[in-house]
């Protein structure tokens, strides 16, 4: 008979090198016992596997809510989510199914319910989990930002500030275990070196001015009209660029029949970039559920992709005053704060399906330099001369676009 063979079948020994994640391993470390691991077989610290199902129970039970298959049609429809297995290898991050398998055979004896008032099996083969969206804080930080600019201080708010503070603290720091940096360069000798923007033209006046002047007329606005925007309020001018041509001509979304100019803009400096979609990744991937700063981790991850959302999303027609209260604070945060400071934010265009991204160049980093005399185009006749950087394009229909 091996040592194992001497365990409570409910309560077999697993070692913290069997359980993935950091802050569970910390807790095996600091209160487990050597023991044989029924797992990988090797003798180290070691919690039952009834010490991990009552460990992962009430956070199994507050943060997945679950559903049953459908009947629809004739038939039975599974419904979305993870298994149980699938949950607790999540939270665990065990790489063994065994680990997983072991861990829910405990965690059966252990959750606690009563078949004869009525209650259901809470961890049910045809069960599916999903994470609880009431246990989200999706909302809570973007929808208090949102009211107390609206309704009560709108320039000086000490409160909402240190709110920031607390979602951008160490962002400078973060980087994903595949190498994924939240800070992006730009400019010469990075990757992305330039910016493109398009216009449409209302006549063919209007596209001969824009190809003579591309810098003043398809560039950033002047302050005097400088409209209000997902990242500015009205009256500051900033940049709002696509990384490639595809993507700029997608986010434009010209009527059919329309001409728009479109012209790629050079960074001539580095710039410091915050993707916002990888800051989201990146922190979502570190969150631990064993980790005592989970809620608040949880509520950073929360209010970046509400973040990354509004700079994609539409907002309504006659709420755009409002709608961008959230975000154009969050610009002028990063903006002026030395985080580090930032020169801009990017992000994934909804109109290429995040194939494609956006850029906005803060007020600070938006100066566009006028061309000099040499490189001023020549336009000859009617077939409009146009360089590899400046193109004239006619919409023939709502997704097909060609260079003209």
């Amino acid at each position: 008979m091996t040592e194992n063979d001497q365990h409570e079948p409910d309560n077999q020994p697993i070692c913290l090198e069997c359980a993935g994640d950091l802050f569970l391993r910390d807790e095996v470390s600091n209160t487990g016992r050597s023991d044989q691991c029924v797992v990988c077989g090797t003798t180290a610290l070691c919690w039952g596997t009834r010490q991990y199902a009552e460990r992962i129970q009430p956070l199994f039970q507050n943060r997945f809510i679950s559903a049953r298959p459908e009947y629809t049609m004739g038939e039975w429809l599974a419904a979305e989510g993870c298994s149980a297995v699938d949950v607790i290898q999540e939270m665990t991050k065990c790489g063994d199914d065994r680990t997983a398998e072991l861990i829910l055979e405990s965690l059966r004896e252990v959750w606690f319910w009563w078949p004869q008032d009525g209650d259901d099996d809470p961890l049910d083969d045809d069960l599916r989990f999903s994470p609880d969206p009431r246990a989200s804080a999706s909302s809570f930080l973007w929808t208090e930002i949102e009211e107390a600019l609206r309704t009560r201080s709108r320039y000086f708010n000490p409160q909402i500030e240190e709110r920031l503070r607390e979602m951008f603290a160490g962002v400078d720091e973060l980087v994903a275990q595949n190498g994924e940096k939240v800070i992006r360069r730009a400019g010469p000798e990075t990757d992305l070196t330039r910016l493109w923007r398009m216009r449409i033209a209302s006549d063919w006046r209007e596209v001969y001015d824009m190809l003579m002047s591309p810098a003043q007329k398809l560039g950033p606005p002047p302050s005097r009209v400088a409209s209000a925007g997902r990242m500015n309020p009205i009256g500051i001018s900033v940049f709002y660029g696509a990384a490639d041509v595809e993507t700029c001509l997608g986010e434009v979304r010209a009527p059919v029949g329309a001409h728009g100019v479109a012209a790629a803009f050079d960074i001539t400096r580095e710039l410091q970039l915050l993707d916002i979609a990888a800051l989201a990744r990146v922190e979502a991937r570190n969150i631990s559920h064993f980790d005592p700063e989970y809620q608040r981790k949880h509520e950073r991850v929360a209010f970046l992709q509400r973040l990354s959302s509004a700079l994609q999303i539409p907002v309504l027609p006659g709420e755009e005053t409002s709608g961008y209260l959230p975000s154009q604070m969050v610009a002028e945060y990063l903006g002026s704060r030395n985080l580090p400071r930032f020169d801009g934010v990017i992000y994934p265009s909804i109109q290429s399906g995040g194939q494609g991204s956006n850029a906005v160049l803060f007020h600070h980093a938006s100066v566009v330099e006028q061309l000099s005399p040499d490189k001023l185009l020549e336009l000859r006749g009617p077939d409009w001369l146009v360089s590899g950087d400046i193109r004239n394009h006619r919409v023939e229909s709502a997704g097909r676009r060609r260079a003209a």
